[in-house]
């Protein structure tokens, strides 16, 4: 008997994993990440994670990264453990959902939608919708979401908007 171990195993084989998995990941101000840091402490840990739950899940499993600033400088190391979502794809930072999309064509994506651009209007919306939604509907595995919350200063008639025009840009 190893104690809480051998019941901390009991109970994982019983528990059903859902096909997703889902992580914060340390991402920074462009020019700020290192990857050091996450080779050295979070990569061993999300093998051993990982590892144990694909042996367990009979169905795929999706590996989602969530994060915070430029995720860019990550993604070779998430691909590498088996990442196959990543979001939000922060603006504000830098990313452009579209540049990630054509580099990385088989990683599902959401968010990539600039919060200020929401605040500043229809004709603003139409535009950075312009940039992205073509590309991103026959590429698929994208959801567009807003790289975080929508603040207070987006109003309710320009999120309805946006979220309309989503619905007819991607007409299906």
């Amino acid at each position: 008997d190893d104690g809480d171990n051998g019941r901390l195993r009991i109970c994982i084989s019983r528990i059903p994993l859902t096909p997703n998995t889902n992580h914060q990941t340390p991402s920074a101000w462009p020019g700020t990440w290192h990857p050091s840091p996450v080779i050295e402490f979070l990569m061993p840990y999300y093998q051993q994670l990982l590892g144990n739950a694909r042996a367990r899940q009979p169905r795929g499993l999706y590996f989602h990264i969530d994060t915070d600033g430029d995720c860019r400088p990550s993604i070779p190391l998430y691909l590498e453990l088996g990442l196959t979502r990543m979001s939000p794809c922060e603006v504000a930072s830098g990313c452009d959902v579209v540049e990630i999309g054509k580099a990385h064509p088989n990683l599902m994506l959401s968010g990539g939608i600039d919060k200020r651009v929401l605040a500043a209007g229809k004709d603003a919306i139409d535009a950075h919708l312009a940039h992205i939604m073509p590309f991103m509907v026959e590429r698929g595995g994208y959801y567009p979401t807003c790289d975080h919350g929508v603040p207070i200063e987006v109003s309710f008639e320009n999120y309805m908007y946006y979220r309309q025009r989503v619905c007819e840009l991607d007409h299906r």
